[in-house]
């Protein structure tokens, strides 16, 4: 998704929090990038943006949900860095128990049919 140059900066008022205002964009990226026109890229315009309504609870709200969805993604990163790490242990255990597998008899053990 790309802007011209006419495009303004987002930056939130005193009714608008500014991780509320990251995780709502986040959450309507591709109703925002429908807004857009062009052929070899998608543009969205500052018009195309000024008609983009944005969901407005209270501010306390707001700032307890961005907390939340923080939160969650925080969650979420652990848990996608703790699968990566239990795929290099299992590698690791397997390479140390059988060796390479792409090298012919690793661990020179007997042949048997």
């Amino acid at each position: 998704m790309c802007t011209n140059q006419g495009f303004k900066s987002l930056i939130p008022g005193p009714l608008l929090d500014s991780g509320y205002l990251y995780w709502f964009l986040t959450q309507a990226g591709k109703s925002i990038e429908y807004s857009g026109n062009g052929t070899t890229f998608t543009e969205v315009s500052k018009a195309a943006m000024e008609r983009f309504r944005i969901l407005l609870p209270p501010l306390a709200e707001q700032r307890r949900n961005a907390d939340l969805l923080d939160r969650v993604d925080a969650v979420r990163r652990r848990r996608e860095e703790g699968r990566r790490l239990m795929d290099e242990l299992l590698r690791s255990v397997f390479l140390e128990m059988f060796g390479d597998p792409r090298t012919l008899d690793p661990k020179e053990w007997p042949l048997r049919r």
